[in-house]
């Protein structure tokens, strides 16, 4: 139960540490607008990570 705890907790910490990072360029180079479509992109790609998992251990 810890390591999932640990895993997850890093998993949220990360991504919002990088979040903001990603954002700035982003809008820095295409416009506050784009904003949604990279967030978007984002979605789709986790989605479709997480309809790749078979099956899960326990």
């Amino acid at each position: 139960m810890a390591f999932f705890l640990g895993v997850y907790n890093l998993g949220n910490t990360v991504t919002q540490a990088i979040a903001p990072i990603i954002a700035a360029a982003v809008i820095s180079i295409f416009g506050y607008s784009a904003i949604f479509f990279v967030s978007f992109g984002f979605a789709l790609v986790g989605g479709i990570c997480m309809l790749q998992i078979k099956s899960v251990a326990r």
